[in-house]
């Protein structure tokens, strides 16, 4: 007889499989595994508000304010909880769509839900909870 998805070892398996590659399983020193994720979606975010943002570059824009304010821009929004600097959440408070256009709102959309997911896992492996009883 063939297994379904609606037995849960899958999703068991799959939920497993994220936990070893976000935070080790919240055993030891894996915790600190989380800071690759950390450090590869603040780069990706900064690709996508330095090399996608539309030209002229001026000083409104992500890429008037230089690299060095994109990086950061991007590892703010990427932090759910933590403002790194007001001039960050500022930018992407951005009604009338003038600094950013649509990918951009797009990634960054799905760039705050990854760090909402991101900060989940590590509450939970700090508090024990992937850990067997």
């Amino acid at each position: 007889m063939t297994e379904n998805w609606g037995d849960g070892k899958y999703w068991e398996a799959a939920g497993l499989f994220l936990l070893k590659w976000t935070i080790g399983y919240g055993l030891g020193k894996g915790i600190f595994f989380i800071l690759v994720w950390v450090a590869f979606f603040t780069a990706l975010g900064f690709i996508v508000l330095w090399f996608f943002s539309p030209l002229p570059a001026s000083p409104e824009r992500a890429k008037g304010k230089g690299w060095l304010w994109c990086l950061g821009a991007s590892l703010d929004y990427l932090l759910p909880i933590v403002e790194l600097n007001k001039e960050f959440a500022d930018f992407f408070n951005d009604p009338k769509r003038e600094r950013l256009y649509g990918g951009q709102i797009i990634y960054f959309a799905v760039h705050a839900i990854i760090g909402y997911v991101l900060a989940f896992f590590v509450v939970a492996g700090l508090a024990g909870l992937t850990q067997a009883q």
